[in-house]
């Protein structure tokens, strides 16, 4: 009782109002797979916290092609992010694929910032209808990210922590019944672990593979989340 009471507060304080509603379990179905029916993105800022470790400010809001498609462009054609995202399309391709995550229910498409400075492409997504789905145990509610820090200047393990740790957070507050989340870095994305590893609360589970590469399965309980970090 008293984790639900902190967590309620932490929505309050953390979530943009227009997230707060609960929304009721309702099925659907994708691709023949049933899964509850997922609440429509709004737009602009989504969550913000301050992160006194770093003593910035860290936020997120939905990506918007026309504010965010010149970057989002610049850091799919740096070789550092290309090598593993592999998407160094041009601009209108890049365009297209903002709109297509936008558009698709099953995904969150994010921009993360520290002061109010986008840094990054974060992007959470519902595990019961994505591609994911077969290689783990996951709840009709548990979420997974992909991850892209685009600016060099926000590299680093303080910084890492920090946004890793806010985007955890805020996904957990934005469906309280999330019990877990996940991620599927490739295999040689061997930086990811020295992050997570500090968080405590994000563990490795096993490798496996997917039709178009060898991923290692992530995973964060709500339990192991608040339980060392409210």
């Amino acid at each position: 009782m008293t984790d639900h009471i902190v967590q309620s507060d932490e929505r309050q304080r953390h979530l943009a109002p227009q997230l707060l509603t609960e929304h009721p379990t309702v099925m659907t179905t994708t691709d023949g797979v049933p899964h509850p029916k997922r609440p429509v993105d709004p737009p602009g800022e989504h969550y913000r916290r301050y992160m006194p470790e770093i003593g910035k400010t860290f936020s997120l809001r939905l990506i918007d092609v026309q504010e965010d498609g010149e970057r989002f462009h610049r850091w799919q054609n740096d070789p550092r992010v290309a090598a593993f995202w592999e998407y160094p399309f041009d601009r209108e391709a890049l365009d297209e694929m903002i709109r297509g995550r936008l558009a698709d229910p099953h995904c969150t498409p994010l921009i993360g910032c520290f002061d109010d400075q986008p840094f990054a492409y974060l992007e959470g997504y519902w595990v019961a209808e994505d591609r994911l789905a077969p290689y783990c145990e996951h709840g009709s509610f548990d979420q997974g990210i992909h991850v892209l820090v685009g600016e060099t200047t926000h590299l680093g393990k303080a910084n890492t922590l920090a946004w890793l740790y806010g985007l955890s957070h805020y996904l957990f507050l934005r469906e309280p019944r999330c019990q877990t989340l996940f991620g599927e870095p490739r295999t040689d994305n061997r930086a990811i672990l020295r992050y997570t590893y500090p968080l405590n609360a994000w563990k490795k589970r096993y490798e496996f593979d997917f039709p178009h590469k060898r991923s290692m399965l992530l995973s964060c309980t709500r339990e192991d989340f608040f339980g060392g970090q409210a």
